[in-house]
């Protein structure tokens, strides 16, 4: 998708415009809390933030010579008001907190407007036009607000840090003779530490731009952006771009919200356009801001809180710098050990397909960080830090500007809310499991849910591979505390623009298990058995385009598997949830496939007759492996073969190669391999075919592949050398029938 790069004048027609619609609505907003709760179990006593961003937005535009000195008036007006606000609040609130005790009340106690207000001084200063002691008075302030912020200086790679880091040293630049100066310029540069050239321990979609702007601004703030071409930063910069969606921002995931954080992306991709001469970044800049910028969510009303994050963004503009759209489609984000996420996706328009899936768990980076905050806040039902139980799930599809999966949302309390909403395995689009039995007369739901509390398990990917007609991973999980592993293979059929999910599910010894797999809709308009016809209207109050809607499809048949909907509050609203649940007494090592179909339709489409052409193939592994055909149109078809049990094939002799062709392979309807994954389709008299991790694969009874035979000497076992066939990662071919 081509997009004219952002020029400075575009950002600034949005800042005027923003102050302006700020003017009129900051007293309302002020109305409104006075009628509210002034404080916040967090940090006590709570004016709202649009006021003081409004006057940093005020302050910044006269010191751009953007607005006239009426400007300079208007903020010192909002100051001295904002001010007066501790007044409402009971005499002694700065006494029943100990950051407080003993000390006026600050202005205020959030730390996010510790670097506005010291940006506010900065500006007032460079103008000339504020009295000397209204600055002496607002230097007060500001070292007020900064005190606190001593008794908690959360640590580690991580958003709310390098905030602090970045508030402290802005104050300490702009007050660099107040004799507590060089206190407040270490702990920045020892909060600062972890996050610097370092991975960042969240996993959320709302964080990760907070974390991406303080670090840049702190950089900014002490003359080193350069810096923001370390391998570290590049990697996060490269990772954020690959994701973004067709709706121009990243999906929800982990602590998330729709459109949550947007407006912090575009100064971090403007300063990396800068620094870096990227035109993708500068793209990704334009892309995002376009996207986004007329609209209003739920969580920022306000323009002129959004706004106020933008002012670095006019700043860090390089009108000469060239945007250049991304050409990556499907590919890994980025790898398999810190990003661990799939994006499927067949282009970068508004009306592209998108899948993103999530398999990062709780890893092993960051351990001090991570240990700190579990033994110092509550924060018992995140998977450390901010994330949810959301590994091997998808978060996100979207198909003709529709938005067909989501997200469940951040939390509908503090520290989550009931039953862990929405931060718990069964608010996310996956397999759940239970190490126990589900009686036929219980609900589903009621016997899935829990506390929420996050359960630690490991993820890994086993492949990824882009073949031709489609694209396909494997994922998996593993829980040794319920004593199972799940792999959940995506396919996605880029042409025909839907997808296949095959889910195996593995008990690692007998034992009763339940098992859920749960697809979440806000609408569900049509329901059959195996099937229905569902998706989304309104995110945050945004009027979403209706113009697809998405077919979910059981595919196997099964007895003994319960199918149907419950509802469900994700992200702040009710939703239903369509599941396909098994319960019982399981052996270890026996395989249990789960077979979704994900169709997008349009309102003119005959879904049900398309959501009916796929169906499964018995094959000769019975459960352990899967086979699934899809009749597309006249004449075209689609076999797909995915092997389950991957230990199966291995021979038990100490032998190299440790399989054979014969040990590995499977017959499904007409063909037979030994690939873990494969698929064949035919067209006419054409048939093509694709694999992966493979030594032949059979059409019919004709060979399609058949890998040549080397030799294997050095054998374990002390036998002589071996002429055997060595698998190779993958192939595809075409034949004439």
């Amino acid at each position: 998708m081509l997009v004219e790069p952002i020029q400075r004048r575009e950002y600034e027609q949005y800042l005027l415009d923003a102050a302006r619609q700020g003017l009129t609505d900051w007293r309302r907003v002020v109305e409104e809390w006075k009628a509210s709760e002034r404080t916040y179990v967090l940090w006590g006593y709570n004016p709202p933030q649009l006021p003081l961003r409004l006057a940093q937005l005020l302050s910044y535009l006269r010191r751009e010579g953007l607005m006239d000195r009426t400007a300079t008036e208007q903020a010192l007006a909002i100051l001295r008001e904002y001010s007066d606000l501790r007044k409402l609040v009971d005499a002694d609130l700065a006494e029943r907190r100990a950051e407080t005790r003993g000390r006026p009340l600050p202005m205020f106690l959030n730390i996010f407007l510790v670097p506005v207000l010291a940006n506010i001084l900065e500006d007032f200063r460079a103008t000339g036009e504020v009295e000397s002691s209204v600055l002496s008075w607002l230097e007060e302030e500001l070292a007020l607000a900064v005190e606190p912020i001593f008794a908690f200086p959360e640590w580690g790679g991580m958003n709310r840090a390098i905030l602090r880091s970045c508030g402290l040293w802005y104050a300490a630049s702009v007050l660099p003779h107040h004799p507590d100066a060089p206190k407040w310029r270490k702990m920045a540069e020892v909060i600062a530490h972890d996050n610097l050239e370092r991975w960042e321990i969240e996993d959320a979609s709302t964080y990760h731009p907070v974390w991406l702007f303080y670090m840049f601004w702190y950089l900014d703030l002490r003359g080193e952006l350069g810096r923001i071409g370390s391998p570290f930063v590049r990697w996060y910069l490269e990772y954020f771009l690959r994701m973004l969606a067709p709706h121009g921002t990243i999906p929800d995931f982990g602590d998330g919200e729709w459109r949550s954080t947007w407006f912090l992306f575009v100064p971090c991709y403007e300063a990396a356009a800068r620094e870096l001469r990227e035109p993708q970044y500068k793209w990704a800049a334009a892309r995002i801001f376009r996207a986004c910028s007329p609209i209003l969510t739920r969580e920022h009303p306000h323009r002129a809180e959004i706004a106020n994050s933008l002012l670095l963004a006019h700043r860090w503009c390089d009108e000469h710098c060239p945007a250049q759209p991304p050409s990556t489609l499907s590919s890994e984000l980025l790898e398999d050990m810190i990003g661990k996420k799939v994006v499927f996706r067949n282009g970068w328009e508004p009306h592209s397909t998108y899948l993103l899936l999530n398999y990062k768990e709780e890893h092993d980076g960051g351990w001090l960080d991570r240990q700190f905050l579990k033994d110092t806040i509550s924060v018992e039902e995140e998977k450390m830090h901010h994330g949810h139980s959301d590994e091997n799930s998808i978060v996100m599809l979207m198909s003709g500007g529709s938005v067909l999966l989501h997200d469940g949302g951040y939390r509908s309390g503090l520290p989550s809310g009931k039953y862990g909403a929405y931060r718990a395995d069964y608010f996310h689009n996956r397999l759940v499991v239970r190490n126990e039995a589900l009686d036929v007369r219980q609900d589903v739901y009621e016997f899935l849910r829990n506390s929420g509390a996050y359960r630690q398990v490991r993820t890994q990917k086993i492949d990824f591979f882009s073949f031709e007609k489609v694209d396909y991973s494997r994922t998996r999980l593993v829980d040794m505390r319920q004593g199972y592993l799940w792999d959940r293979i995506v396919i996605f059929m880029r042409e025909e623009d839907q997808f296949l999910i095959v889910d195996g599910f593995c008990p690692l010894r007998d034992d009763f298990f339940t098992i859920s797999c749960l697809w979440h809709a806000q609408r569900i308009f049509e329901h059959r058995d195996e099937l229905v016809l569902a998706g989304y209207e309104e995110l945050s109050g945004e009027r979403l385009c209706r113009e697809r809607k998405l077919v979910i499809r059981f595919l196997d048949p099964s007895r003994g598997r319960r199918r149907g909907t419950f509802e469900i509050e994700r992200h702040y609203g009710t939703e239903s949830c369509f599941h396909e649940t098994c319960s019982g007494s399981f052996v270890a090592g026996r395989w249990l496939p789960f077979v979704t179909h994900l169709l997008p339709v349009s309102s003119s489409d005959d879904w049900e007759s398309r959501a009916r052409s796929a169906e499964i193939l018995p094959t000769s592994w019975g459960e352990g492996a899967v086979g699934i055909r899809l009749r597309l149109g006249i004449g075209t078809t689609h076999h797909f073969l995915v092997k389950l049990d991957l230990d199966r094939e291995r021979l038990s002799g100490n032998v190299r190669p440790r399989y054979t062709y014969e040990s590995g392979a499977v017959k499904a309807a007409d063909f037979e391999t030994d690939a873990h994954f494969a698929h064949v389709w035919q067209t006419g008299t054409e048939l093509g075919f694709s694999a992966s991790v493979l030594t032949g694969i059979r059409w019919k009874g004709e060979v399609l592949l058949d890998v040549p035979k080397g030799t294997f000497g050095l054998q374990l076992d002390g036998s002589p050398d071996r002429e055997a066939q060595a698998k190779w990662r993958a192939w595809e071919g075409r034949v004439s029938l």
